[in-house]
C-alpha cells in the first residue's frame, strides 16, 4: 500500500475528536482515494473493525465490506463506496427532514462531543434561514467539543463554548439539548461519549428536552449493544463512551 495511504490509515485509527459518522465518511474515501491489492484492503479493514466496535454506523458497514470482500473485486468493492457516498449524503438531509418541524422553535441549543450528523443539521437549517446560539461542552478527557465549536464558527454559527464545569448553569439558560450518537438500541437507550449521561440528569432536573440524533445504521439489539460495551469496557476507547437511558431522552430522531 503507498504512503499516503498508509499514512492516512493510520489518522483515521487514532482519531479520537471526530463523531462516528465522520469518521465513516474519512474510511468510504480512504477506499475510493487509494491504490491497494485485496489482500492490503482486508487487512486495513480488520484493522478498522477492531478500533471501532463501539460505532454502529461504522460495524454495519463493515458488514457490507465482508460481504464484498468475498468477491474478490476491488472494481465492485469501490463502486459500494462510491454509491454509499451518495446514500450516506441523502441521510443527513432526511435526518434534517424528520428534525426540523420537531426542533424549530429551539434555538438556544446545548450540545456535547463533536457530532458530524448534528454539524450537518445545524448545516441545513441554517441554509433554511434558521438561527442558532449554541453552547458546546468542552467534553473533556479528549475535548472533542472544542473542535465542534471550531467547526460551527467556520459556518458563521453563533456557538459559544463552555468548560464542562459549566454544565449546570448553562442548562438553564438553553430551550434543549441535542446530541449525536455511536450506537441505538432497539428498546431506545442510546451509547455516546462521556458526559453525555450528566447533560441528559441535568437536562431531566432542568426540564430541558433532551434530544438524539442519529441514522437508521446505528440501530442494534440490546443484546449486541451490551455485548460491545461489555467487550469494550477495558480499553482505553471504550472508556470514553457511556450510556443514556431511555428515560432521559425525550426522542431519538433518525432517517
Amino acid at each position: 500500500m503507498e504512503q499516503t495511504a498508509l499514512n492516512e490509515l493510520k489518522s483515521i485509527l487514532n482519531d479520537t475528536e471526530s463523531g462516528s459518522a465522520e469518521i465513516l465518511e474519512k474510511i468510504n474515501s480512504f477506499i475510493i482515494t487509494h491504490n491497494y491489492k485485496l489482500s492490503e484492503l482486508k487487512s486495513a479493514i480488520k484493522e478498522i473493525d477492531t478500533q471501532f466496535p463501539l460505532f454502529a454506523g461504522i460495524q454495519t458497514y463493515l458488514l457490507e465490506l465482508y460481504s464484498l470482500l468475498a468477491s474478490n473485486s476491488i472494481d465492485e468493492i469501490v463502486r459500494f463506496a462510491k454509491k454509499f457516498n451518495s446514500d450516506l449524503k441523502a441521510k443527513f438531509k432526511r435526518i434534517y427532514q424528520n428534525a426540523q418541524f420537531i426542533l424549530q422553535n429551539h434555538n438556544r441549543i446545548i450540545s456535547i462531543s463533536n457530532s458530524h450528523t448534528l454539524f450537518k443539521y445545524f448545516q441545513f437549517a441554517q441554509n433554511n434561514n434558521q438561527k442558532f446560539a449554541i453552547f458546546i461542552l468542552e467534553s473533556q478527557p479528549c475535548g472533542e467539543g472544542k473542535t465542534f465549536y471550531s467547526k460551527l464558527k467556520s459556518i458563521e454559527i453563533d456557538a459559544k463554548l463552555r468548560e464542562d464545569s459549566q454544565l449546570k448553569e448553562t442548562v438553564q439558560q438553553i430551550d434543549a439539548a441535542i446530541i449525536g450518537c455511536d450506537m441505538i438500541s432497539e428498546s431506545g437507550f442510546v451509547v455516546n461519549k462521556i458526559g453525555s449521561r450528566h447533560l441528559a440528569e441535568e437536562c431531566r432536573d432542568f426540564n430541558k428536552p433532551f434530544y438524539v440524533l442519529g441514522d437508521n445504521s446505528k440501530i442494534i439489539s440490546d443484546k449486541t449493544l451490551m455485548q460491545k460495551i461489555n467487550h469494550s469496557s477495558k480499553t482505553i476507547r471504550g472508556e470514553l463512551f457511556e450510556i443514556i437511558e431511555k428515560d432521559l431522552i425525550t426522542q431519538i430522531i433518525t432517517d
